[in-house]
């Protein structure tokens, strides 16, 4: 009787909240947390891993246990790292539906109530889930998304359950340590003999869950035919609906802009590149292997397949779940892919102002990252061109249609991209989907084809027809006129300067010998003036405007301590690194105090169960420098609107990374030996050359990152090498310095 209460209470607590979210999808906004933090999240990592640590049997080989400690601590560091990132959601819609899923899956297997299971919802693209050793599970949005029934879901679920029932996790760490050591069998075998054992005792775990999932599965109420829909799905999975969409240029022509000149490459045309199915490294059985095998089992008579519907329930949030994956999308960089699950979306809702608002978006970045990448020298556009290349790579194994859309983005040229951007801006602001950053994004396209693009005339009758957008261009082009004749004065002026300083060097080198001491103390001077010029363009600021910077408050996101011994295997300090980031955030906040410096810290390792708002900030912050990692320095975030919330909400646009890495590592043994050999000829020093031969080398890394929200850019970044241990003291002394050197910017 208390089991059913609580299930009705969980249930009507569920179908409340859903209520009270009920998402206006014409102004979406992506999902957050919400309500009381778990235990989870708000658990240390060293209290999980103590706890498992105790639970191993005291019968178990020393070998064995101390394998089984290993995973223990590397298994529940990662998994606590995860929650704290804020890529995992909790009582938001999707998980509540989970959770919901989970509670009929449980009245049909009441052995479950005896399982400390707990499902989260990732925000990930990928059409997977995961199972923990510790029975957390988390479900990707791209898995939600690709499901069309809740019966799919539900066979998922009982997959995944089925993993942790079984252990698979430590069993597989432990197989996998036994292969690498060479023990037993494998102290003989090659390279690809272990790794085909790898993968094939992956597959029969796999396989195992499959069968045991469907156990559990045909105890519910669900469709009999649901496991293999669900099996099926993972057939196409880089494909991010179940439904395939082919693009059609009418998303993208206008009024004022057409593309009769560029043609979409006919889908039979592409190829898309798979790996083998029949590859003896894969992790997971061949998918048609395993659906017959499911097959097979569901009609085996044992089971009382007509005590199954044969009716399927709909995935109540798949909807909402595809409104997510344009955001996490263009978060990595795959612009295609946002690009392509916008479009297909404003194929079912074409009245959707939320998907044209983001339309717009994409095809601004997608304009000005080909502008940055053809014109900006100036900036660090490693990370910007890494992910291209990445994701240039990759392309050749996405699906025809997302290949098909980039080809066609590909063929046109930057003028073209620029002319796309503007015309489909300008039509949606007309409409009345305008706002304060939309027109700023307007202006940045309009200012870029000014400054490059000036022959252009692809938007002449957009100029010349349309009035209000004519004054827009007008206003542009004589901002972008001052912006050339800053660029001349400012170089002139740097001619003059240089032109100064050497007649100054001239005439002081006619009179060295009557002016000795006033060269000196020039000397001394031009030395403070060049170090002061190199902090300035290292902050990447001219020094008239770091006289003018004004720092105001500082908002510290995750402080982190990070302690690695590289003469050990696993060289990461897991404890030491959970303990010190603690008292981490202690130390940048007492510096900061001792500086006067005002500030706001948010950090996951100070959360409280009520403090739900501060980790949806950090996965918010995260993100947003996410997403400004993989596309241009030019471009404007797409979650510009909701991070202009975040500066009024705590009064800064300043937000600062600090951290500091510490390294043991055994010292050079030809150093070692040669400082001992020469010391042999001075007996009194022996002891202390022997005594730092046998001492281990320390390497300290600290760093401070200060990045402008509003602005989007870098105003200060600093990282300090020290070949000295990182103790309390060094730890103090070089935060307190970067503190004062980002003050008195």
């Amino acid at each position: 009787m208390k089991t059913k209460t609580k299930i009705y209470f969980f249930l009507l607590f569920v179908f409340i909240s859903n209520l009270i979210y009920s998402q206006d999808f014409n102004n979406y906004t992506e999902l957050k947390s919400s309500g009381e933090i778990p235990a989870d999240f708000l658990t240390l990592a060293n209290d999980s891993y103590t706890q498992d640590k105790n639970n191993i049997s005291g019968s178990e080989k020393r070998n064995n246990r101390k394998l089984k400690e290993q995973f223990y601590l590397e298994s529940n560091y990662s998994i606590i790292e995860f929650l704290k990132s804020g890529n995992v959601l909790f009582n938001d819609p999707v998980t509540n539906y989970i959770n919901e899923v989970y509670e009929k899956i449980k009245i049909a297997n009441p052995f479950l109530n005896d399982e400390n299971i707990r499902f989260y919802t990732c925000k990930s693209t990928i059409v997977n889930a995961y199972t923990t050793h510790s029975g957390i599970i988390f479900i990707n949005i791209g898995l939600i998304a690709k499901l069309k029934t809740e019966d799919e879901l539900a066979y998922i679920m009982c997959h995944e359950i089925s993993h942790y029932i079984e252990n698979h996790s430590i069993n597989q760490y432990t197989f996998n340590d036994k292969i690498d050591s060479e023990k037993g069998s494998y102290k003989k075998t090659s390279w690809d003999t272990k790794l085909f054992s790898k993968s094939n005792y992956s597959q029969v775990h796999e396989l195992i869950a499959d069968s045991l999932g469907v156990i559990m599965y045909s105890n519910t109420d669900y469709c009999i035919n649901s496991p293999i829909d669900a099996l099926g799905n993972l057939k196409t999975f880089n494909y991010p609906f179940a439904d395939r969409y082919q693009f059609k240029k009418s998303f993208l022509v206008n009024d004022y802009f057409s593309l009769t000149n560029t043609n979409l490459t006919p889908l039979d045309s592409i190829d898309v590149k798979s790996y083998s199915e029949d590859d003896d490294f894969l992790t997971h059985p061949d998918i048609d292997y395993r659906i017959i095998k499911v097959t097979d089992q569901l009609n085996d008579p044992a089971y009382d397949v007509d005590s199954l519907k044969t009716s399927k329930t709909p995935n109540k949030f798949q909807k909402l779940a595809q409104f997510e994956l344009p955001h996490l999308f263009i978060e990595k960089g795959m612009s295609s892919h946002a690009l392509y699950c916008t479009f297909a979306l404003l194929n079912k809702y074409p009245e959707n102002n939320y998907l044209k608002n983001y339309k717009c978006k994409l095809l601004y970045m997608i304009s000005q990252n080909a502008t940055c990448k053809e014109f900006n020298d100036d900036d660090d556009l490693d990370n910007f061109k890494s992910t291209l290349r990445g994701y240039k790579r990759d392309m050749k194994y996405y699906p025809a249609e997302i290949q098909q859309l980039n080809l066609f983005i590909s063929k046109l040229t930057d003028q073209q991209k620029s002319s796309l951007a503007i015309t489909n801006l300008w039509k949606n602001i007309s409409q009345g989907n305008n706002d304060k950053t939309m027109d700023q994004r307007l202006r940045d396209l309009t200012k870029m084809r000014l400054l490059y693009y000036p022959e252009s005339n692809e938007i002449n009758e957009l100029i010349k027809n349309d009035t209000l957008y004519g004054n827009i261009y007008s206003e542009e082009e004589d901002n972008s006129k001052n912006e050339i004749k800053e660029k001349h004065e400012k170089k002139y002026e740097d001619i003059q300067e240089n032109v100064t300083v050497s007649n100054r060097i001239s005439k002081n080198n006619s009179s060295v010998t009557q002016e000795k001491q006033n060269i000196d103390n020039n000397q001394t001077s031009e030395k403070d003036n060049n170090s002061s010029k190199k902090d300035n363009n290292k902050n990447n600021d001219s020094s008239e405007s770091n006289i003018n910077y004004e720092l105001g408050k500082i908002i510290f996101i995750e402080p982190e301590y990070r302690q690695f011994d590289m003469r050990k295997d696993n060289p990461y300090n897991y404890q030491a690194s959970e303990k010190e980031m603690i008292n981490y955030q202690n130390k940048v906040t007492n510096n900061a105090s001792l500086l006067d410096i005002e500030y706001s810290t948010l950090s996951p390792f100070s959360l409280n169960a009520t403090d739900v708002d501060l980790l949806n900030d950090i996965s918010l912050l995260n993100s947003f420098i996410e997403e400004n990692n993989s596309n241009s320095p030019w471009t404007i975030n797409t979650k510009k609107e909701e991070i202009d919330k975040l500066i009024t909400k705590y009064n800064s646009d300043k937000i600062a990374y600090v951290g500091t890495y510490t390294f043991h590592m055994d010292k050079d043994v030809g150093s070692a030996i040669y400082s001992i050999f020469i010391s042999c000829f001075l007996p009194p020093v022996l002891p202390f050359a022997v005594w730092s031969a046998v001492t281990p080398e320390h390497r300290t890394f600290t760093y401070v990152l200060l990045y402008n929200l509003s602005s989007e850019k870098i105003d200060y970044y600093e990282v300090e090498y020290m070949r000295m241990k990182g103790n309390e003291g060094v730890i103090n002394s070089t935060m307190y310095y970067n503190l004062m050197k980002l003050k008195e910017l």
